[in-house]
């Protein structure tokens, strides 16, 4: 795990808003930057069928920093917590975007500066990424 922090690109810039729990959802998110996105993959246990999907990633994330288990997708995680300004959301908190007629399509980990840790789409891998125009902020705890 310490390993894992030195290797962030966010390590010792002290963020605004920074907490431990924050802080623990994006290091355990980390771990899995480059594994392939699945469809349906991944849970509070971790990945499943090979990856993780966007909802499958903060479901373990989160559940594994702190013992709340997330309903299973972007548009049911979205009900849970608290809306607050994206420019407010600090790291750790959830971020939607995609947004449908039945919610939001995708869900990522906020990480800071703008940025968030997501499985994105097929054919790609758990990475940071830019917060898309039009997102919203969730803070769960």
């Amino acid at each position: 795990m310490v390993f894992a922090r030195l290797l962030s690109p966010f390590f010792g810039l002290g963020l605004p808003g920074m907490t431990e729990t924050g802080n623990r959802v994006v290091d355990l998110a980390f771990r899995y930057l480059g594994l392939p996105y699945v469809w349906g993959g991944g849970n509070v246990n971790g990945p499943s069928g090979g990856g993780f999907d966007c909802s499958g990633l903060t479901s373990y994330a989160v559940y594994a920093a702190t013992g709340v288990r997330l309903p299973r997708t972007s548009q049911t995680q979205w009900r849970v917590g608290t809306e607050i300004p994206i420019q407010l959301a600090r790291p750790g908190d959830l971020v939607f975007g995609n947004w449908q007629s039945d919610g939001p399509g995708h869900v990522g980990i906020y990480i800071g500066g703008g940025q968030m840790v997501h499985a994105p789409t097929f054919g790609d891998v758990v990475r940071v990424g830019a917060v898309f125009p039009g997102m919203k902020a969730r803070r769960l705890l």
